[in-house]
């Protein structure tokens, strides 16, 4: 046998004990296929059945607020696609796709007729407009399914919702801190064997959980969200402001039931939401609200009463060579460390600051955690603005005590405030509830767990809420704050803004403007069993621009909508009953020494001797009633 002939023969049967060995496994597949093969095989015909349905579909999960309402969904949609090298007359077909798609017939000409293979025409088109399309069987002019994603309520909440992209990631807000829940598992584009045009050809699981994201239940909620929006929109056209910033929150869990923030309309058009969430990603100097914060200081460091007596310099204190003011330049004389809180006073809260010292004061700071961020499930957040101790000169001591020369965020200041509503915590401020499957069973995945931490003793806690009782009660800065049948805990905020200015000399410097401010109202109610914090702000409002005349009224109006939205009746929460102080303003004896006063009092009744209270030594300078009981002051 020749040598080619053998090698023929050595081929001849290699090819054919290869055929046979292919045709015995056709034969075993068919007779006895493997059950791993058979459940592919089902799962491809599952499939075929089902692949015009959107459950097979890539889908982002939605986001829904605590009462489920959905704020964000996805919906299944018709792009269209062309492969300009199967198009024989692009005028004519252009022409009759700029009915549907809304463009022109020219700009559609344009891009049928470049030498491509693929160009989009059209991207998520109702199934209307999509229909009507397809009926025109125009060759070369094909579909595809995607998700779209839709908010129902459009721009509300939209800076703490955030947006997601065409790729289905999340960009901003909750969509992109929760992007690992909302997306589709990364696992569902490897269930299956493709061919060589990404077919799908065999499926290794079919299961609905692989093709949609899960559902994100937030704390928020709408019906409160739309109250917000609503109420600072409004008071930031009325006074033609550049902003405003809203954020309601449980007191008792850090729970966010709101959160806004508004720009104002451009050459004074409709104010817009904003996408930026100016509430945690902006720090902001928060003026005389931080009293609230040197106040708390000075009842545990100082041992300060409400009624201890502060002198307020008559409207000026002299710090070294920088002089420190009251606002609209009033003048106080001696205040009590209530009426500090009650009108407002910078320079009894300067006084306070520099008696504590730098590092007393930054301890209560970082205490209220201003020097950390609050660890919101939000991406964005910013660091508050605090220097070290060490660099603080005594103007600056001074300055901080009343909120300047220090800069937070709304929802730290939020959250500060809120550890003296609930009763002395620190709670840790969050938007998400918990994490649900978007199938039938609704599956928790995960819960948040409430994280707080115990700051202060309880009659602290009670002397300083009731202190801010009497912000908006009569004489107080935030009375447009109060609520008819409710008791409002709140405190005023105005800021000034540094502005850069021009000396005569033509040199530019910056210095806090006289009329460009940042009006603040925060507080809580009802007082005793709080069921929200609030914080507004306003920025540059025109005209009258004090936290009192521009954020308390907004406060007043979020604050009694948002009561009625949770069934809060007036009266349900009731507080203990006190006595209303009055300052004499005749007295017989302020001006006489301790011993006069003394001496005249034992001359009367032994049954009123013993409802009068002596504060202090030197002369008296002050006196109180509350009552049937007398309070007489000394310095």
């Amino acid at each position: 046998m020749t040598r080619p002939r053998f090698r023929a023969l050595i081929l001849f049967w290699l090819l054919f004990l290869g055929f046979v060995l292919v045709l015995g496994r056709a034969v075993q597949i068919q007779l006895k296929p493997h059950p791993r093969l058979v459940e592919m095989a089902a799962n491809k015909t599952k499939w075929n059945e089902n692949r015009s349905s959107k459950a097979l579909l890539k889908s982002r999960g939605s986001i829904l607020d605590r009462n489920l309402n959905e704020m964000a969904l996805s919906l299944i949609s018709k792009s269209f696609f062309a492969n300009p090298k199967l198009i024989d007359k692009p005028a004519s077909v252009a022409y009759k796709l700029s009915r549907y798609l809304g463009e022109s017939s020219s700009k559609l000409q344009k891009v049928l007729s470049e030498d491509r293979y693929f160009v989009w025409l059209k991207r998520e088109v109702d199934e209307s407009t999509a229909r009507k399309i397809e009926n025109l069987s125009i060759p070369g002019i094909h579909w595809n399914k995607e998700s779209r994603r839709i908010y129902p309520h459009g721009d509300l909440a939209k800076s703490v919702i955030g947006v997601s992209g065409r790729d289905g990631l999340g960009l901003e807000g909750v969509e992109k801190s929760y992007d690992n829940w909302l997306m589709v598992s990364d696992e569902a584009s490897a269930l299956g064997v493709r061919d060589a045009l990404g077919r799908m050809l065999l499926f290794r699981d079919f299961d609905r959980q692989w093709f949609e994201g899960n559902d994100v239940v937030l704390t928020l909620d709408v019906r409160l969200q739309k109250v917000m929006e609503e109420e600072l929109k409004f008071v930031v056209k009325e006074k033609k402001a550049l902003q405003a910033i809203g954020v309601m929150m449980d007191p008792a869990n850090g729970e966010i039931l709101a959160m806004a923030s508004i720009d104002g309309g451009p050459q004074g058009g409709e104010p817009q939401s904003s996408l930026r969430n100016r509430a945690i990603s902006d720090v902001y100097e928060p003026g005389s609200t931080f009293k609230i914060i040197t106040a708390m200081a000075a009842l545990d460091r100082l041992h300060l009463s409400p009624n201890s007596q502060i002198y307020a310099e008559n409207g000026l204190l002299t710090v070294g060579p920088n002089r420190v003011r009251e606002y609209n330049h009033k003048k106080y004389g001696w205040l009590s460390f209530k009426e500090m809180i009650t009108f407002s006073s910078n320079i009894s809260a300067a006084k306070l600051a520099l008696k504590m010292g730098s590092d007393k004061l930054y301890n209560y700071i970082e205490r209220f955690g201003f020097t950390e961020r609050t660890g919101i499930d939000l991406p964005g957040e910013a660091k508050s603005l605090v220097r070290s101790p060490s660099e603080w000169k005594p103007i600056d001591l001074a300055n901080i005590a009343f909120g300047q020369g220090i800069a937070v965020t709304p929802l730290q200041m939020t959250r500060a405030v809120a550890s003296v509503a609930n009763g002395g915590y620190l709670v840790e401020p969050h938007l998400v509830n918990y994490v649900q499957s978007s199938d039938d069973k609704k599956e928790k995945l995960y819960q948040y767990e409430a994280k707080k931490l115990e700051l202060w003793r309880p009659e602290l806690v009670r002397q300083l809420r009731d202190m801010m009782l009497s912000v908006t009660q009569e004489h107080g800065t935030g009375m447009a704050a109060a609520i008819p049948g409710f008791e409002v805990a709140g405190k005023t905020g105005t800021a000034q803004k540094l502005k850069e200015i021009e000396l005569a000399s033509g040199r530019k410097i910056k210095s806090y403007s006289e009329k460009a401010a940042m009006a603040s109202f925060i507080g809580f109610v009802p007082a005793q069993e709080p069921r929200f914090v609030l914080y507004v702000m306003v920025d540059e409002a025109q005209g009258a621009s004090s936290g009192g005349s521009v954020a308390a009224p907004s406060f007043r109006k979020i604050a009694s909508r948002a009561l009625g939205i949770m069934g809060v009746k007036p009266g349900s929460s009731k507080a203990p009953t006190l006595h209303s102080i009055s300052r004499v303003e005749d007295s017989k004896f302020v001006g006489k020494s301790f011993q006069d006063v003394l001496t005249e009092i034992r001359q009367w009744a032994p049954e009123k001797q013993k409802k009068v209270e002596l504060f202090g030594y030197g002369k008296a300078v002050r006196e109180e009633v509350e009552g049937d009981s007398v309070r007489i002051y000394f310095e």
